[in-house]
């Protein structure tokens, strides 16, 4: 309390006047020094002289009735003065001199030690670490939080060492209303106003309590808060980089991280400098594999988007609407720049792709390019010269294990979760494809398993083989034969009218084109008409569909489909001889007798019709023969039901191959 025994009425009224004069001088220059951004120790040492001023005037009767709502003017002035303390702590820009009076300030406005002044700091900084990283647009946000975590260890273990002690002792060594700074504010008028001043007040000096913390608790101090905020560094810079997906962008932030990191790292006294590291690498790696695990989903979406063009394909619409490669408006194509348009158009028509195929063609180069940027990228990692990076004072076993984490270990894991993201993609893939034939409809069945086949070819001619480490990936090889077939038996089917004519009828008036046979005993030069016009139809078929679609494989599939319905066809007929009753025909009386008229008529005839067709079976032999040909599928197999010589057998075989050979060019794909 303060003894005022002695004080007049007058002297009363005169301290209470100078009192609340101080008072609003001490308040009105607090808020110029915030406004105009001035030292905030100031600004605390008159927060301490406006704080015993108002208790000085809540303690005096004759205190004016304003007195509680300075109270409230205080308590927002001091809330302000600490908020811009808080911005000085956090601010990654500041000094450590300066950092070094925010704290000497938060000590004045709050009476707290120093002990909770650096914990205050510590736990300033590490909120402003959280929000450098959430609050930031860009992925540079992880990168300025880093360097503000390893800013803080260092500024913290030097003002701890020494700085700190020495200026909150040196606040105790005057009293405020003698500090040459208050003394220096004009506006305060001291004085005037100084002899009026309680004495109390006029001889408080702020006592701060300081605890001088030996080096291997400083030590173990740091290391814990490090731990913690490196933990919650890593967990938020983890969440942000989740949004941000280009692989390039997220490599240069790991060797600016990097970079920040190895520069300083023997200097600051972190928790474990191998932890950093560790969980740096971490938090790139854990992106940049998320990254390239995405990128499955880029050839996924091809697969839907192919499997959505299937099921809305019709004979009328395009999938098979490929130009022809003699189109009279194929001359009218632009020849600048070197033909390049016109040779992309004969490759385009020669392979036949369709509008919906260039689309998809040009997403899938698309995902290609980007797949190889990121190979280039990964491969790129192995030449960076960390070695130079890193502090001269490390010894050469940290250097080594740094560079080999950084250019070996890293670039290797990354390597393996692209191929692994490749296979698991082009599998996908394959199986949404093999999925959607298994739903093909039976309309338009074959249009869309040309379709399905001509994109099948398109995407293994580009898969990136030397980004799977030379493994071959036999991309849709299972399924390519199924297409073949289903294709080769719509074929069949179209033409199932011209091999029906092949078949060979009981009774015979004409053989056709007997007048042309040759030799001694006269035998076929030539199959017949039925024939001949079979292989035309079919190789028209072929045309149709497109030359691009008959590598050998399909060929030999659409060959063997061919000699299948023709045996059918010679099988169902010889069967349906035999099952009809010879007798019936004797029992009735006029019957035998009318085939004992034709009998000598058709005896010569049918002869003659059979051997032409062993002709033509053997000329169709030689036009389907495929690397799997087998006995069951040959042509001939029937030629021994027909009871013909030897000798004529190897004439028409001779005879056969020599038409053949004379004529193959004229059916083009059938002939190759």
């Amino acid at each position: 309390t303060y003894n005022r025994a002695n004080v007049t009425i007058d002297d009363d009224g005169r301290q209470l006047k100078a009192h609340l004069c101080l008072l609003r001088s001490c308040t009105n220059s607090i808020v110029k020094i915030i406004r105009e951004r001035g030292s905030v120790v100031l600004a605390a040492k008159l927060l301490v002289v406006s704080r015993l001023l108002l208790k000085a005037l809540s303690q005096n009767e004759h205190a004016p009735a304003f007195v509680n709502s300075l109270k409230k003017n205080l308590a927002s002035l001091r809330a302000t003065l600490l908020s811009r303390i808080k911005l000085r702590l956090s601010a990654a820009s500041i000094t450590t001199d300066r950092l070094v009076q925010a704290l000497c300030a938060f000590c004045l406005a709050t009476s707290s030690s120093s002990n909770d002044a650096v914990r205050h700091f510590c736990d300033v900084r590490k909120n402003a670490i959280g929000e450098q990283i959430t609050k930031s647009m860009h992925s540079d946000g992880v990168l300025l939080a880093l360097k503000l975590y390893l800013q803080t260890l260092r500024q913290t273990d030097h003002f701890l060492s020494g700085p700190l002690s020495a200026a909150l002792q040196k606040l105790t060594t005057q009293p405020l209303l003698a500090d040459p700074e208050i003394l220096c504010l004009g506006e305060l008028n001291m004085d005037l106003l100084k002899p009026w001043i309680l004495e109390d007040i006029r001889h408080f000096t702020p006592w701060i309590k300081y605890n001088d913390i030996p080096k291997s608790e400083r030590s173990t101090q740091l290391k814990t808060w490090s731990k913690n905020t490196f933990k919650l560094f890593s967990s938020q810079a983890k969440l942000k980089l989740e949004a941000f997906q280009n692989f390039g962008d997220i490599l240069d932030l790991r060797k600016k991280l990097l970079e920040s990191w190895l520069l300083v790292q023997s200097s600051t006294p972190t928790h474990s400098n191998l932890e950093v590291l560790e969980g740096l690498r971490d938090i790139i790696n854990h992106q940049l594999i998320f990254i390239l695990q995405g990128q499955s989903e880029g050839i996924a979406s091809l697969g839907r988007e192919i499997m959505l063009i299937i099921s809305c394909l019709s004979t009328g619409e395009s999938g098979n609407n490929r130009h022809s490669l003699w189109d009279p408006k194929l001359a009218s194509v632009d020849f600048s720049e070197g033909a390049k348009s016109f040779k992309s158009e004969v490759v385009n028509r020669s392979l036949g792709r369709g509008t919906e195929s260039l689309i998809l063609l040009d997403s899938y180069q698309t995902w290609l390019r980007a797949v190889e940027a990121r190979s280039s990228l990964i491969h790129g990692m192995k030449a960076d010269n960390w070695e130079d990076i890193v502090e001269d004072d490390n010894d050469e076993d940290v250097i080594d294990h740094i560079h080999g984490c950084l250019t070996e270990d890293d670039p290797a894991l990354l390597q393996e979760e692209h191929q692994k993201s490749l296979k698991i993609g082009f599998k996908g893939l394959q199986a949404a494809l093999a999925d959607g034939i298994n739903l093909f409809p039976e309309s338009h069945k074959a249009l869309k398993a040309v379709f399905i086949l001509r994109m099948i070819r398109e995407i293994r001619n580009k898969i990136p083989s030397k980004l799977l480490d030379g493994e071959q990936l036999d991309f849709a090889r299972n399924m390519t034969l199924e297409l073949h077939t289903i294709i080769a038996t719509d074929i069949v089917t179209q033409l199932s009218t011209h091999i029906t004519k092949l078949k060979p009828f009981k009774n015979f008036h004409k053989c056709s084109g007997r007048t042309l046979w040759e030799g001694k005993p006269e035998l076929p030069v030539q199959p017949s008409p039925a024939a001949f016009k079979l292989l035309r139809k079919l190789e028209v078929s072929m045309e149709d569909l497109g030359p691009d679609l008959w590598n050998p494989t399909a060929l030999s599939v659409l060959k063997v489909e061919i000699k299948r319905a023709i045996n059918k066809l010679l099988e169902d007929n010889h069967a349906k001889e035999q099952a009809d009753p010879k007798t019936t025909s004797f029992e009735n009386g006029v019957a035998q007798q009318e085939q004992q008229t034709v009998s000598g008529y058709d005896s010569s005839t049918q002869q003659d019709c059979k051997i032409q067709l062993l002709f033509d079976l053997m000329y169709l032999e030689n036009a389907m023969k495929s690397n799997t040909a087998t006995r069951e599928n040959s042509l001939t197999i029937h030629t021994e039901a027909l009871q013909v010589e030897n000798e004529t057998m190897e004439t028409l075989r001779k005879r056969s191959i020599a038409y053949w050979e004379r004529t193959r060019l004229l059916f083009g794909l059938l002939g190759c």
